[in-house]
């Protein structure tokens, strides 16, 4: 840990003597996530990750340094940070910023999806993460609305690191989300980053239809084979303008070869909101629905 933080990050005392009032809002790729105040200022309130540490789990060990490395020594607007980390008895805490609520948590709160405008809101500034995440030699892997935190204020940030993975090695287990997985990670053939164009398209039709594409199906068998030999992702219940079909087709094209990046992407969706195309909320409109859906978060 001493290795991939700087020193101001790194907590040395019990971190229950430091946090009180912790109380489950969430879980994680490696553990679960509780809210909780700063003794010392009652108005500070910060997320903590808990992760249980194992002598011999090495492989866990990777997976987690992995993810402070990101949060702790990373920094984009668009990217969950860091804010201290404690090995404490057998547990590591991650003390984060916290946030209002993720976006699954949005939609499961109301009964309608996102609007077109709100969806090219969240997707626009998880790229803008994705872009900066890929140029740092890391890609994500578990794109998908959970792990999409929004602020109050409208902030978008992209969380969960714990399944991240360096560029520069063959990347080619079958690591995410079954239904999020884009096809190359399904068959187990070495995979690029844009892996996670494939798991953000996914999650942007998660956004307007409440639901991903294969929310009908329960088994990892029939996902996977679904994934591979069955039709193009599409929405279930929403009709999404010709601009987000478009930009979909692209997002969605099952030669990663084909695939674009996130930067082609991003520039693609900022070219069509220029022109009038594509309609993208403002920050400030998505605060509000955060407040209007959560009217006593913090």
């Amino acid at each position: 840990m001493r290795k991939v933080l700087p020193r101001s990050k790194i907590l040395d005392i019990n971190p229950r003597d430091y946090y009180v009032g912790l109380s489950k809002v969430g879980s994680g790729a490696n553990g679960a996530v509780v809210r909780a105040t700063k003794r010392s200022n009652n108005k500070m309130q910060v997320a903590i990750k808990r992760c249980y540490i194992e002598d011999q789990d090495t492989p866990h060990h990777a997976y987690i340094l992995r993810e402070l490395r990101i949060m702790g020594c990373l920094s984009h607007p668009n990217l969950c940070q860091l804010k201290e980390a404690s090995l404490w008895g057998d547990h590591l805490w991650m003390i984060m910023e916290l946030m209002a609520c993720s976006v699954f948590g949005l939609l499961f709160n109301t009964t309608v999806g996102l609007s077109e405008a709100m969806a090219i809101r969240v997707t626009k500034e998880c790229l803008e993460g994705l872009v900066y995440l890929h140029s740092k030699n890391y890609m994500h892997r578990d794109i998908k609305c959970e792990n999409i935190l929004l602020g109050r204020n409208g902030q978008v940030k992209l969380a969960d690191f714990g399944l991240a993975t360096p560029l520069n090695r063959v990347n080619s287990a079958r690591l995410g989300t079954a239904k999020w997985m884009a096809p190359e990670v399904v068959a187990e053939n070495p995979y690029k980053e844009n892996v996670d164009v494939w798991s953000m398209a996914i999650t942007l039709i998660e956004m307007m239809d409440r639901v991903p594409p294969l929310y009908y199906l329960e088994g990892n068998r029939e996902i996977y084979g679904e994934i591979l030999y069955g039709n193009a992702p599409t929405f279930n219940f929403t009709s999404p303008s010709s601009a987000v079909s478009e930009l979909l087709a692209s997002m969605l094209d099952p030669e990663p070869e084909r695939r674009p990046g996130a930067r082609c992407v991003l520039t693609k969706i900022k070219q069509q909101i220029s022109l009038g195309n594509l309609k993208c909320a403002k920050q400030a409109e998505l605060g509000a629905l955060v407040r209007e859906v959560f009217p006593e978060s913090v």
